[in-house]
């Protein structure tokens, strides 16, 4: 079967590709355990199914607490049933 990996891609404002990201690069250097769920087989499998994600970019929640550091992202998994965060800025750039 066909494993899906979930990219994050930043965007130029007129849409150009500037950079991406795959989740599963970023799950292999986490500094947790991260446990596969077990799938029916079929084709495709897709084990994270990102929602949505939002960039951590407010400097007065950044000083309040390092969850909302500037460069974080707040992601969303619907399969891993989890909200997780992830700095991500260095390896985000262009």
């Amino acid at each position: 079967a066909a494993v899906v990996d979930n990219t994050i891609v930043r965007l130029s404002p007129s849409g150009q590709l500037l950079s991406s990201l795959s989740m599963y690069d970023v799950l292999r250097e986490a500094q947790f355990d991260f446990k596969l769920p077990a799938v029916k087989a079929r084709a495709v499998i897709d084990l994270l199914h990102l929602n949505s994600i939002e960039a951590m970019t407010r400097p007065e929640l950044a000083a309040a607490h390092p969850v909302y550091g500037l460069g974080n992202i707040l992601l969303s998994s619907r399969h891993q049933d989890s909200i997780s965060n992830s700095h991500c800025s260095l390896r985000f750039q262009a």
